[in-house]
């Protein structure tokens, strides 16, 4: 619940990163009442996000500044907190509610979130939040191990191709992963799915 506050109430945008800031001044700055935000923030210090140096004063840690510093791992803290924990948490009711379902509209983000939809639908109409998943996704695919190179040398693409097989682009982030795998068998036809 405290990393959830953090991040809802940008908590970390209103430390600076070379210094610190008092609960009063962080509460004025979120427009969050001061008892419960220093709640929250001292959960989050006991999980080792943020310090509290002197008494009544918040500074970063390594955990807290990388919410400042890395917009991509921000979104991607929070897409969690606000898109999959709910989701995860009515995940066994749809179990119960639609057994067996393997339909996207009959699932914990659905019931969630979005009655009646499936997840991609209901996050695509709304600018910000598709902003936010495409960072989030975009902070699991960048770096050193990620490259395109071990997704098509990988997965046995010319069985794919030799059923006629459709590549379907979800991701929302690089279409040059689809287009790189494509490529390399001539016969596969890429889909982006908007």
């Amino acid at each position: 619940m405290a990393f959830q506050g953090v991040c809802a109430f940008d908590i970390a945008r209103n430390v600076p990163l070379d210094g610190e800031a008092s609960y009063a001044d962080i509460a004025k700055a979120t427009g969050q009442d001061e008892t419960n935000l220093r709640r929250i923030i001292r959960h989050a210090i006991a999980n080792r996000v943020f310090r509290e140096q002197r008494e009544g004063y918040v500074a970063h840690t390594a955990a807290s500044a990388v919410l400042v510093k890395d917009q991509q791992m921000n979104d991607w803290s929070s897409l969690n907190l606000d898109e999959f924990f709910p989701a995860a948490a009515f995940a066994v009711e749809a179990m119960k509610k639609y057994p067996g379902s393997q339909e996207p509209t009959e699932t914990g983000y659905s019931l969630a979130h979005c009655p009646g939809q499936p997840m991609f639908a209901s996050i695509s109409k709304d600018p910000k939040r598709a902003k936010r998943f495409g960072n989030a996704m975009e902070s699991l695919t960048g770096g050193e191990g990620y490259e395109i190179k071990y997704t098509v040398d990988n997965y046995p693409w010319k069985e794919l191709d030799e059923k006629g097989g459709l590549i379907v682009d979800v991701s929302m982030i690089d279409t040059t992963k689809l287009l790189t795998i494509t490529t390399i068998i001539l016969h596969l036809k890429p889909h982006l799915a908007l």
